[in-house]
């Protein structure tokens, strides 16, 4: 954390060499430099990753989220920057402060905080500035942000409880000795323990929050303890080690039950432990080095001494002083810097020095601003120490300090003459700045590894257990190179690969490639090794221990992992899976670099065809799935966790928790990461089966379980459709059956999961929804599921039809879809959630039950309109199916009869063609009487099964052709057609009652007679009581039957 701030402490000081100097706690703005701010003119976007500037070996850019534009107008109107004073948080938090304006805003993604936010609050008092003001979150509630303010020269204290809340605002104060020289210096935090403001005078007070007030004590009072603190002395920086710690303070490092502080003062370096007990700080012990010590072995040609800052390398325990010399205090002398470096008071008599190629000149009228230089590290956290940086007012200089700094390459980036940096720190194992031109820039440094740093030593520690002490741990880069060097000559394909990876992550592109065509030749036609070892080395990314935590030294089998020194506590648990996605993005962007990626193809594993590309992307959406299972985890924690306990015990290791949690052992096998599903099924069927359990309890627990299945899969779902299009390019020509990991396997069926909670939704969940809310909620889950379950379908389906001729099974697997889409959604309509189905079906494409729901809700506008719709898909002719197969025929009919569409009408008459019983009522809705006419006759010539049906017809068919628009002689000769046809039925109608008994027919359901018969039963000796009119009959029957008759 770094900010630069022209009214420190003013009281003079004297170097080690005694020679009394002025303050030179100047700004880099100093100067009184008129505002150039944003180019003078609007304000810039910011555009991520946009690469600014930079050198050979650094690269500048845009970082996210871009500063927000109240902080970019604050810095643009002012009319002197060097008013403004500025600190960027090692918490992902910045604040900036001018006169009684208070800006607080995240320069880092949170997970409720995406883009930036920024909140202004205004300082009740004077002379505060921006080491003045402390903002911590809390671990456990990231949204939850506090702030302090302090004023330097009143004592006068504001503590806001939550930055976001008008009315959280206490006041308070310190009580100075009164002495003008006795001044606030600086304001540390001990995150739930409250803070420390460190005075000039040797006070150390401690604030904390009480209830509604400030309780404010001294904890430490020794005359001269601090005296000389606050010309060129370093403002106190350090660096936490715990997870939750590391991202509060860059000031403190937390050691379980105590905090450490660093002191560092013009002669010497004080070590300050506060200790914590019964939520009590007191201070432990203090320890004190003479940096004499360092001066006279290391810096004895130079008479003029003066340190300025000093950082701690939190992980290695190592501690760094920037010193400027210069061989005499008088104008015109070169000024140079050297940084101390050692491992602990204890061994500073083992101090590197590193020196710096960056000279400047000793003038007494601008040396304050000359020496308003910060010593930087990009990753105090790391594992791997090889950066550090001089900031100053106007170019920032990076050195390597492999070797002790030694022969190493010093990369200087200058400003233009109108930019100054504004603020600087670290973010993620990065350099940031804010500059005054560009606002939130970050660094990239070439030698520092592309891998999150607890990824990176996982892999090396999890490769080989290293039991050798020998290596000094002074020499972290030593240490990584032997581990790589035994990876690099092992036998295993899988261990050169990660070797490459750890080379390509440092740069060194050349011996990555090296090394790959050493163990994978291009020209070997085997392709399984290479394919087979790119999975192993994905999958240990997923599962990789968290060797940076050491509650796993217990838990680990074949001690894999050993306790790294000065290290405490663990990483929060999601930034451990973010660590390893971050990490797999990191190798796929190896294999591409590397020429690996198009080498691809696949490998048989238990024989079965493993796809490399897809097992790859089944990977990225696993991390993506844990992620999203751990933000969901506290509201589902019930059945959740004791889903887990299952989960660990069929793995054998619930025994071997140790220090961790069961969520630490679950969320550390993320390539395994569905087996909740296993369980989690049986857990809630328990819940709701125990008779003690509340309404509002099995409610919730159907609801979780609905949570969790969607979050995962709906994440996983995403990630793939982001990188399904150009990842399935490399599979191009090959003809394979996609099945996801969402569809789970014979031993973990996801989707009969699915099927089975679907019935749960419905049968036991949304009878404990007390109120409509409730029902709503549920019903949005069962929605969700539903969606989830057949999207996974049509993902299978295509991977199955994407090929000419489709692949064997596909017929099996859409037989099954069609089976499964039915039966989550039939439901729906014995519910009566109509509207619900109507989306659903047509979303889905299951047109039998959205006709169903558009007949139930009686809304014939929305089935045309559906018709219209999916009219190329064949939708009109369905639902005329279905009418008819339900002997709806009205309902048929409104369909063509109700709208002006032609083409519908089309279908409806195309549909009626092979149904001309109904296909003449269509023809007289649409008054198209000819046609009506010509199908009743066509129906009355087929008609043989009942003589009063044909009589209809013909009689319709005579309506219909009066009511035509033929003329009037096909009008007459259609008549006088029928009217023959008429008068043969009523021979038919007329035969004697007892004939017609004796031949066992009734006149009501007498079949139709062709004229032959009618003759024989007019004239057969049954008739007995035949005449000549019968006779006559008889004669004229078969006239009667011929058209065109007279």
């Amino acid at each position: 954390m770094y900010s630069p701030n022209p009214r420190r402490n003013q009281t003079p000081i004297r170097n080690l060499k005694g020679t009394p100097h002025q303050s030179l706690r100047r700004s880099v703005l100093a100067s009184n430099a008129i505002n150039q701010s944003f180019g003078g003119e609007s304000l810039p976007s910011s555009p991520t990753a946009a690469s600014i500037f930079g050198s050979s070996k650094h690269s500048f850019q845009t970082c996210t989220p871009s500063l927000p534009v109240r902080v970019k107008e604050s810095i643009s109107l002012a009319p002197d920057i060097s008013n403004i004073s500025v600190e960027l948080g090692s918490n992902g938090w910045s604040w900036s402060v001018q006169d009684k304006q208070l800006f607080i805003w995240n320069h880092k993604a949170f997970p409720m905080f995406k883009n930036s936010v920024c909140k202004e609050l205004q300082i009740p008092f004077s002379e505060c500035y921006a080491e003045l003001v402390c903002v911590t979150c809390s671990p456990q509630n990231q949204g939850h942000v506090s702030a302090i303010a302090v004023s330097r020269s009143t004592g006068q204290v504001c503590y806001w409880e939550n930055i976001f809340s008008s009315s959280s605002k206490v006041l308070g104060s310190i009580e100075l000795s009164g002495n003008q020289t006795d001044m606030c210096h600086r304001v540390l935090s001990l995150e739930e323990h409250g803070f420390i403001v460190c005075t000039s005078t040797g006070l150390i007070h401690h604030v904390k929050a009480y209830k509604s007030s400030l309780v404010c004590s001294v904890l430490k009072s020794s005359q001269g303890m601090l005296s000389g603190f606050g010309r060129r002395v370093s403002s106190l920086f350090f660096s936490p080690a715990s997870e939750e710690a590391s991202e509060v303070e860059v000031l403190v490092k937390r050691e379980k039950n105590s905090f450490r502080i660093l002191l560092l003062t013009v002669s010497s370096l004080q070590e300050w432990i506060l200790r914590i007990d019964n939520e009590t700080v007191n201070v432990g012990s203090v320890q004190q080095v003479e940096l004499a010590q360092i001066t006279k072995e290391h810096l004895s040609e130079y008479s003029w001494v003066c340190p300025l800052d000093v950082k701690l390398v939190t992980r290695k325990n190592h501690v760094l002083i920037l010193f400027a010399v210069a061989t005499a205090e008088e104008e015109g002398a070169d000024v140079r810097f050297y940084v101390a470096h050692f491992q602990g008071l204890a061994s500073i008599g083992e101090t590197n020095m590193i020196s710096f190629d960056y000279t400047t000149i000793y003038n007494e009228s601008t040396l304050d601003d000359e020496l308003t230089v910060r010593l930087l590290i990009e990753d105090p956290n790391s594992r791997i120490f090889s950066d550090i940086a001089l900031c100053l007012q106007d170019r920032i200089i990076f050195k390597t300090i492999l070797d002790g700094g030694k022969d190493s390459h010093e990369d200087e980036i200058s400003f233009a003459d109108s930019e100054r940096v504004v603020g600087a720190g670290q973010r993620d194992g990065r350099y940031i700045f804010l500059s005054s031109v560009h606002g939130m820039i970050m660094s990239t440094t070439s030698s520092t590894s592309l891998l999150p740093p607890s990824v990176e030593e996982s892999v090396l520690q999890n490769s080989f257990n290293m039991s050798n002490d020998s290596i000094s741990p002074m020499n972290a880069t030593a240490d990584m190179q032997a581990q790589l060097e035994m990876m690099e000559k092992s036998d295993d394909d899988t261990q050169r690969l990660q070797a490459a990876f750890l080379h390509f992550c440092h740069h060194n592109v050349d011996q990555a490639n090296s090394l790959i065509q050493e163990s994978f030749p291009v020209h070997e036609s085997g392709r399984t090794t290479l394919d087979y070892s790119v999975i192993t080395v994905s999958g240990n990314i997923l599962d990789d221990f968290p060797s940076c935590d050491p509650r796993w030294a217990d838990s680990v089998p074949n001690d894999l992992l050993k306790e790294q020194p000065g290290s405490y506590g663990s990483l929060i648990l999601v930034n451990q899976i973010q660590d390893k996605q971050s990490a797999h993005k990191m190798f796929l962007t190896f294999l591409n670099k590397c020429g690996i990626w198009n080498r691809l193809s696949w490998y048989t594993k238990a024989r079965k065809l493993v796809i490399t590309h897809l097992r790859l992307q089944e990977h990225e959406e696993k991390l993506a799935a844990a992620i999203a299972l751990w933000h969901k985890h506290s509201s589902c924690t019930t059945v959740l966790d004791a889903a887990i306990r299952r989960v660990l015990l069929q793995r054998g290791i619930l025994s071997k928790i140790g220090a961790l949690t069961i969520k630490d052992l679950y969320y550390r096998e993320v390539t395994k990461i569905e087996d909740i599903f296993k369980f989690l099924l049986n857990e809630e069927t328990y819940i709701l089966d125990d008779i003690n359990s509340s309404s509002a309890e099995r409610y919730n627990t159907v609801m979780s379980v609905c949570t969790i299945f969607q979050e995962m899969i709906s994440t996983a779902i995403r990630c793939r459709s982001d990188v399904t299009e150009s990842w399935q390019e490399q599979n191009k020509g090959e003809r394979f059956e996609y099945h996801p990991w969402t569809l789970g396997t014979k031993d973990n069926d996801l989707r009969k999961f699915a099927l089975d909670q679907h019935k749960l939704v419905l049968e036991r969940g949304l009878p404990e929804a007390e109120d409509s809310h409730e029902k709503s909620m549920m019903l949005k889950s069962l929605t969700n599921l539903i969606d989830l379950v057949l999207e996974d379908y049509r993902i299978q389906l295509d991977s199955l039809n994407g090929y000419e001729p489709p692949l064997p099974r596909y017929p099996e697997v859409f037989s099954s879809f069609e089976r499964d889409r039915s039966r989550l959604l039939a439901p729906l309509l014995e519910i009566d959630q109509l509207d619900l189905l109507v989306k659903l079906s047509e979303k889905h494409k299951d047109f039998l039950l959205l006709i169903r729901a558009c007949v139930r809700m009686d809304k014939q506008d929305l089935l045309i309109s559906m018709m219209k719709k999916y009219k190329a898909q064949g939708f009109a002719q369905f639902a005329f199916k279905y009418f008819l197969d339900n002997n709806n025929y009205r309902a048929m009919l409104n369909c063509g009869s109700g709208t002006s569409d032609e083409e519908l009408d089309g279908e409806l008459t195309k549909f009626l063609a092979a149904h001309p019983k109904l296909a003449w009522m269509h023809q007289t809705r649409r008054h198209q009487f000819s046609q009506a006419s010509e199908t009743l006759r066509c129906l009355a010539e087929a008609e043989t099964a009942s003589v009063v049906t044909k009589k209809s017809y013909l009689s319709l068919s005579k309506l219909a052709s009066v009511f035509s628009d033929a003329n009037e002689i096909d009008i007459s000769e259609n008549c006088k057609d029928i009217d023959r046809e008429q008068v043969l039925l009523k021979y038919q109608e007329t035969l004697p009652l007892k004939l017609v008994e004796q031949h066992k027919m009734e006149y009501d359901s007498m079949p139709v007679l062709s004229p032959e018969r009618l003759i024989e039963l007019y004239t057969c000796k049954d008739n007995r009581g035949r005449n000549e009119v019968d006779f006559k009959k008889s004669a004229r029957a078969p006239q009667l039957h011929q058209p065109g008759s007279p």
